[in-house]
């Protein structure tokens, strides 16, 4: 079988030799879109991907808040630069907003800083628990049709 090469807003064939494609590309027939193969409404039991993203990312943060003191993951956790030049514009988004985010977004609670987030992931079975329960939040997405009428 030739190989299929996009070009342009229709699909070509490269022509097969005794070695492999040669010569000028062939248009082929012009390829209709993919019908999607599940329907666009969420599944039921499903956790969302922004989710899951906050529970493996709490995960790593509990993991390196527990490590010793000395071990550089945690001191780079509360580490700051001290010389460099901020750029112009908005503020960057840090890893530890994303933390925090996170932290919000799991416990229900906004407001939650990087050290109240230390002193929840060192007890063990609670910071699991939280993070099991997380699996089961569903987040809202806004109805774009209630929003028009």
């Amino acid at each position: 079988m030739a190989p299929v090469v996009p070009m342009g807003s229709m699909a070509t064939m490269a022509p097969m030799g005794p070695i492999g494609p040669i010569g000028p590309m062939e248009p082929m027939m012009p390829m209709r879109p993919m019908e999607p193969m599940m329907p666009m409404e969420p599944m039921a039991h499903t956790t969302p991907i922004r989710v899951l993203v906050a529970i493996n990312r709490l995960k790593w943060y509990g993991h390196v808040v527990r490590m010793d003191s000395n071990r550089l993951p945690n001191y780079i956790l509360d580490w700051t630069p001290k010389h460099g030049k901020r750029s112009a514009g908005r503020k960057s988004v840090t890893w530890m907003d994303c933390v925090e985010e996170d932290l919000a977004l799991l416990t229900g609670r906004t407001g939650i800083t990087h050290l109240k987030g230390k002193v929840l992931a060192i007890n063990r079975k609670a910071w699991g628990l939280m993070l099991r329960k997380g699996k089961d939040i569903k987040i809202e997405q806004p109805n774009s049709l209630a929003q028009e009428e």
